[in-house]
């Protein structure tokens, strides 16, 4: 007991001074029939919590450890019950073993509480040269299950939750006068805001057959922010041979109709740090002149054509694993003299005049161009052909011939006379193609292929009205033996993605690739005014990242490799879109 220091001094018999000193002293004046009456007294010390050995942890949510407790320092407990009412905080001895505990353990993730307990106090002595000096007074918390701090946090919890620890005794909570913060726990790894139910279908119109094919789907349910989404390319008719594969998209909802790519730019950029490419890879050494057949397949592996033509049919082709991850300069892949038919057997379309010699497949195929959707909902995607006459493509083991669609302009049709990349292609990898031209017969057309449809017919690709021939890049940086006859390019966040000027730029739209709405400046590994033209996409990874490529062409090519003997390809940030819960439809930005 501390007692309070009363002074009172008085000057005559009108004024006085009344002096109180102690902490938490008090004073109550009364009165009786004939007297004045000052009474002073002092309280004790109210019990609280002075530190705590959690500081402020950050546990995993996966690593939480149920037998560790977190230990916390009281001060003004008594050390005995002694005398003591159950109210009182007090460390009971071995002769209270029947006085109830009276201490809990309460965490508080801000959405709701959870208490352990009861426990008892623990005291524990001080000692300096054998002597006792002092007494501590301790309560073992453990820490909280991992089905309760789910339970307690708020349901649309971030990826980090921060949860109080408190005690609380006979009803009343402790004060905390410890380090500010010291009393939480700082839980990571969560799995983020709850995703919500899609909205129900509206009864008027009707979904689709097929559910969501596409982004345009996506958006006339209502979901107009640009983010991933999962969408069934082929619909949810299971019926059909491949069945339907759920695929990640990046939907550009600022377009309309919208932008779709099987890329994002996790990192905002197209190069993956320092503006460079760090792990550039010289490799696939041979000779030949000026080559630029490199492209993307239909499964992204990066496929390489040893003969320097304008003829895609040769059999002179190399692809590369999926898993092969370059790292060393000077490693290389041994030719495999491979036509695309043996490479993709699924989904290359048969020859139309019903024989497979390489006489017959020039005839058939000489000028046709292959365009890749890798996200077309069949498990190993979708190859197409341009030629001067049909669009062909194989799916379910049936081969598919349709013409043009009215109005499509000839000089877009399969097109090629020259060597030079004057023809433009843009897949966004899932269901539309853009076709360009940029010599003197100009034209620009954008096609659709409903993947979802029922049955396949001439209806299932449509023409966009409209499309106006762009204004080119002020670089084309033409190539001189390209199978593409041009250039073939790939959507990035719903955009195009290409090379001009000595920068990576994404265009506007499909149907607006040139007009630019983001550059991305980097330090050139080699000649950026060479022969690559204007695409680099060929290879993506096993952990989803894109590689370019480009052949070293006179002056090393973009890479810097051999002169018109090496294939030369770097690492870039561009990433498979991913990360959407298979079978759900919502947005989720760029990861």
């Amino acid at each position: 007991m501390r007692f309070a220091l009363i002074s009172l001094a008085f000057a005559g018999a009108r004024a006085g001074t009344l002096q109180l000193r102690g902490p938490t002293s008090g004073i109550e004046f009364g009165a009786g029939r004939d007297q004045a009456v000052v009474t002073a007294t002092c309280k004790n010390y109210e019990a609280r919590v002075s530190w705590m050995t959690l500081g402020t942890q950050e546990v995993h949510i996966d690593e939480i450890n149920a037998t560790i407790n977190n230990i916390v320092h009281l001060e003004n407990v008594a050390i005995t019950c002694a005398g003591a009412g159950l109210t009182t905080p007090c460390v009971p001895g071995v002769e209270d073993e029947l006085r109830p505990a009276m201490f809990y353990c309460n965490y508080d993730g801000g959405f709701a509480n959870v208490s352990y307990g009861p426990y008892n106090a623990l005291r524990s002595a001080d000692t300096f040269q054998g002597q006792v000096v002092g007494m501590y007074v301790t309560l073992e918390c453990p820490p909280p299950l991992r089905a309760d701090v789910f339970s307690i946090i708020n349901p649309n919890m971030a990826h980090r939750e921060t949860v109080t620890l408190s005690v609380v005794h006979a009803g009343t909570v402790l004060g905390y006068q410890g380090p500010a913060g010291a009393n939480t726990i700082e839980y990571v790894g969560l799995p983020g805001p709850a995703t919500p139910p899609p909205p129900p279908s509206p009864p008027n119109p009707p979904m689709m057959p097929g559910g969501q094919s596409n982004c345009s789907d996506v958006k006339a349910m209502g979901h107009t922010e640009s983010g991933r989404y999962n969408i069934m390319p082929r619909g949810r008719d299971n019926s059909k041979i491949s069945g339907s594969v759920v695929r990640t998209v990046y939907c550009d909802m600022s377009t309309d109709p919208p932008g779709q790519s099987i890329f994002v730019l996790p990192t905002g950029t197209h190069v993956p740090s320092s503006n460079s490419f760090p792990s550039k890879v010289c490799t696939m050494t041979y000779s030949v002149d000026d080559m630029d057949n490199t492209m993307m397949g239909p499964d992204l592996a990066g496929l390489v054509q040893h003969y320097g033509s304008t003829e895609f049919w040769h059999p002179s082709w190399t692809k590369a694993s999926r898993t092969i991850a370059p790292t060393t300069s000077g490693t290389g892949w041994t030719r495999t003299n491979t036509n695309l038919w043996t490479l993709y057997p699924d989904i290359m379309p048969d020859n139309p005049t019903g024989s497979n010699s390489y006489a017959s497949m020039q005839a058939s195929f000489r000028y046709g161009k292959p365009v890749p959707f890798p996200y077309a909902g069949t498990p190993n995607g979708i190859m197409v052909f341009f030629t001067t006459e049909n669009i062909y493509f194989k799916i379910d083991d049936t081969n598919y011939a349709f013409a043009y669609p009215t109005g499509f302009s000839t000089y877009c049709k399969g097109y090629t006379d020259s060597t030079y990349n004057w023809a433009i292609y843009i897949t966004d990898g899932v269901s539309s193609v853009g076709i360009y031209r940029r010599n003197n017969n100009f034209c620009a057309e954008v096609l659709d292929f409903d993947w979802a449809a029922d049955t396949y017919t001439a209806a299932m690709i449509t023409r966009r009205a409209g499309v106006s021939v762009p204004t080119w890049p002020t670089q084309m940086y033409d190539t001189e033996e390209d199978f593409m006859g041009g250039d073939l390019l790939w959507t990035v966040a719903g955009k195009p993605s290409y090379l001009a000027l000595n920068q990576f730029k994404l265009g506007t739209s499909i149907e607006d690739p040139f007009t630019v709405t983001q550059t991305d400046t980097f330090s050139c590994p080699g000649s950026c005014s060479t022969q690559h033209g204007l695409d680099l996409f060929w290879h993506v990874d096993s952990d989803g990242y894109l590689w370019m490529a480009d052949w070293g062409h006179d002056n090393g090519g973009f890479f810097n490799c051999g002169n018109d003997n090496q294939l030369g390809m770097g690492k870039s940030s561009v990433k498979l879109a991913a990360g959407v819960p298979e079978g759900s439809i919502f947005a989720a930005g760029q990861a």
